[in-house]
């Protein structure tokens, strides 16, 4: 790649483009593109389609092809509606959005370009914002996913190496310090590895594509900007506790496995790869979260953020768990089973009689058959005769900060909080040792909100 004077990345998330005045959110968008322009970076925009835009394409689709019961009727000329709106007269930008809307009747038509449909979203942001920088005499491009060369396994899984090339390649010609074209790229989706047709990375993924842009480019920061004005150290429904200033990559990961999904987990991993600063802004100049190789805990502040959640326990009861040469294997074939669904272990607890995992409540039911069912019957076909497994709706709380590391008695002071506030913990454990230590604890469902709420007193106060 040609020599680029700091890339920049700027990911605007669906949420700075809900609806409300599309051309003024899209016009600040664009200014905050050409105002790092001004402070001598060089800008590279990735868009997420506008807030709702996805779900209303996704609702036609099913209307089209499958069970619409879950969806609101949409058809295409709801969608040339908000096209309309955001085209606010400019007739180029009008056929450009139009030429989006005839795409849609005809990729609604044929049931192998479903990715292709419900990526006309990130299309719409990408020509608007592109659009708006062009009014301000300057020069813009538009590519999406598949154009700017990502690529994605059958599985959804991006092939980040070769998507990092492809990509690099791509923008080559447009990161010239003469022409000085911005380049804006459509997030969500990239060419599948297998069939060469577009196909989808999966929901909120834009934050990946960004991540591979800032490492193709070389970026010195990648921007996310959303609505919200950084990472909260616990979400506001438990208490305004604020943002937190900056933070580790691994903190970030570890927070975004257990559900925050500020930023994903996945674009954190490819930004610490390619040491990449992440911070996460609004457009109201907040200060935001810078995410970084560096943390903001200490050994007397050792927490950066809480995160907190409903979760489904499953536990399988046995006796022969602790009996050498019988019970061993266990834990991994009922890993084996809900993997082979697809359902992701959160934690896992045990006794000598006893195994607990911790998975997501909607993967409580899977194909109409309880997961307790599916389990069962999958550990008959080992030999294992379990005496009952019974599942239940938790709290799930995640206690995360490096600070936690070789600090004493921190589990005790947490424990502490949680009695003296009436909360008894239903299992927990505590990781010392890893990247970012944590501590994760299950609770009683109806007293998630008072244990989160003790916790950050007793931590951030």
């Amino acid at each position: 790649m040609k020599q680029v004077t700091n890339p920049l990345v700027c990911k605007f998330g669906g949420t700075v483009f809900p609806g409300r005045n599309y051309s003024k959110e899209f016009s600040d968008a664009a200014n905050c593109v050409l105002n790092q322009q001004e402070r001598g970076y060089t800008p590279i925009g990735v868009v997420s389609a506008p807030k709702g835009i996805t779900d209303m394409l996704l609702g036609m689709w099913e209307e089209k092809h499958g069970p619409v019961s879950t969806f609101v009727y949409w058809d295409v000329a709801n969608l040339r509606e908000k096209c309309h709106k955001m085209s606010e007269g400019h007739d180029d930008l009008c056929q450009k959005l139009e030429g989006e809307s005839r795409k849609l009747e005809e990729l609604l038509i044929d049931r192998r370009e479903k990715d292709k449909a419900l990526l006309i979203g990130e299309n719409i942001s990408g020509i608007c914002l592109s659009a708006a920088i062009t009014r301000r005499g300057h020069e813009s491009v538009y590519l999406d996913g598949y154009e700017a060369g990502v690529v994605v396994n059958p599985s959804k899984v991006p092939q980040e190496e070769k998507s990092i090339t492809n990509i690099r390649k791509k923008l080559n010609r447009h990161l010239d310090t003469e022409s000085k074209t911005i380049p804006i790229i459509g997030g969500y989706g990239g060419k599948c590895s297998k069939t060469r047709r577009h196909k989808l990375m999966g929901r909120n993924s834009t934050d990946v594509t960004g991540a591979l842009v800032a490492a193709a480019t070389g970026a010195t920061k990648y921007e996310i900007i959303k609505k919200v004005s950084g990472i909260y150290r616990v979400e506001p429904e438990f208490g305004n506790y604020g943002t937190i200033p900056s933070m580790h990559y691994d903190e970030a990961i570890e927070l975004g496995w257990r559900g925050v999904r500020v930023v994903h987990p996945s674009a954190v991993r490819v930004a610490k790869k390619y040491n990449i600063p992440i911070h996460v802004k609004n457009l109201e100049g907040a200060p935001g979260t810078l995410i970084s190789n560096k943390t903001s805990t200490t050994k007397k502040r050792p927490v950066a953020a809480i995160s907190a959640s409903h979760f489904y326990m499953l536990t399988v009861l046995d006796e022969i768990m602790d009996v050498k040469g019988i019970g061993t294997g266990y834990l991994s074939q009922i890993s084996g089973i809900l993997s082979n669904h697809k359902i992701d272990i959160f934690n896992n607890f045990s006794s000598s009689f006893s195994i607990s995992v911790i998975i997501s409540p909607s993967e409580r039911v899977i194909n109409g058959e309880p997961v307790e069912q599916i389990l069962e019957r999958s550990l008959r076909k080992y030999g294992r005769k379990p005496e009952r497994i019974e599942g239940k709706t938790v709290g799930g709380i995640n206690i995360v900060g490096k600070g936690i590391k070789g600090r004493r008695g921190t589990l005790a002071e947490v424990s502490g909080a949680l009695a003296k506030n009436g909360v008894n913990v239903v299992a927990g454990t505590l990781s010392d040792e890893a990247r970012s230590p944590n501590m994760v604890f299950c609770v009683d469902k109806k007293l998630l909100k008072r244990s989160v709420s003790a916790l950050c007193k007793k931590l951030f106060s």
